[in-house]
């Protein structure tokens, strides 16, 4: 989960941009080098529906994960390829304010010429969270983005809670 945030938080910086016409969809993609390893992370912000989506293929020890982020309902889901899981909970203001303020941060650093990401000049943001319910199975109260994009993957749906810093484990899995 570590490295899902760390991975996001780099999403701020991007090497190339693409937009389609009056239909309010930015896509990036972003070269991101982790160590000795280097991937494409993509991520497409739908302004008139406030959605952003996330996607970080599987790279070092990380699995790869899809996220989606409605900012109407200030929910996010994502979807762990290797758990065959997919997981929603709050959106985390603190890390992505708004869709706007993602997107110009990507705006911002893509119009300086910066067209890639070493991991060795980023910095980590932790964040743990406990699956904190049983199997959602009625997609009705998310919306259409959301729920298109959960059944796309056909896995379970499970909600989830952010620990605080302090929180201790005492038994469980960590996922990366």
């Amino acid at each position: 989960m570590k490295a899902l945030f760390l991975v996001l938080f780099v999403s701020f910086l991007t090497v190339s941009h693409g937009g389609r016409h009056g239909s309010g969809i930015l896509d990036y993609d972003i070269n991101v080098t982790e160590g000795r390893v280097r991937f494409l992370q993509r991520i497409q912000s739908n302004m008139y529906d406030n959605v952003v989506y996330y996607h970080n293929p599987k790279h070092n020890d990380i699995s790869e994960t899809n996220m989606i982020q409605d900012f109407t309902r200030g929910l996010q889901i994502s979807c762990w390829t290797d758990l065959r899981e997919c997981f929603i909970g709050d959106i985390d203001k603190t890390i992505y304010p708004d869709p706007g303020t993602t997107i110009q941060s990507i705006g911002h650093m893509w119009s300086r010429g910066i067209n890639s990401i070493n991991g060795d000049k980023t910095s980590k943001t932790l964040k743990y969270w406990i699956v904190n319910g049983t199997e959602i199975t009625d997609f009705v109260f998310l919306g259409s983005q959301l729920r298109e994009f959960v059944t796309r993957f056909q896995f379970p749906l499970y909600p989830i809670g952010f620990l605080s810093k302090d929180a201790e484990f005492i038994t469980g899995k960590i996922c990366m």
